[in-house]
């Protein structure tokens, strides 16, 4: 069975970019764009992996991934959470983890580092 990715960006091309990456290693990949729809689609899916973005319309990154930590703590599934962000302030890092992120990435990002560290985090 394929491991299960979530991309959740606003931009288009990051979103079919990080997809083309996934996809040719194997995961099976669902796509949003907005914050709300990565707190529904996470809790529907349980994605092995979601690839968040910070800057959205509406409600931020920050928001999706408070809510998703606050409901998946007590859930069987915990999956990983890895920020994609062009935001690489040392704060945003922080804030990220903090508030229970896996990992950070900035943008533009290598298909080798995604790939490092989402197997580092599947151990695969």
């Amino acid at each position: 069975m394929a491991r299960k990715a979530l991309i959740i960006d606003d931009d288009p091309s990051i979103v079919s970019y990080l997809r083309q990456i996934l996809t040719a290693e194997g995961f099976a990949v669902a796509t949003g764009g907005r914050a709300i729809e990565a707190v529904n689609l996470y809790e529907r899916l349980k994605p092995d992996v979601l690839l968040l973005d910070i800057n959205m319309p509406g409600s931020d990154g920050f928001f999706a991934l408070k809510r998703i930590r606050a409901r998946t703590r007590s859930a069987a599934h915990e999956g990983v959470i890895i920020m994609v962000s062009a935001r690489e302030g040392v704060e945003d890092i922080d804030a990220a983890i903090q508030h229970g992120a896996n990992d950070y990435l900035v943008k533009p990002v290598d298909r080798a580092s995604l790939m490092q560290k989402v197997r580092k985090h599947l151990r695969i």
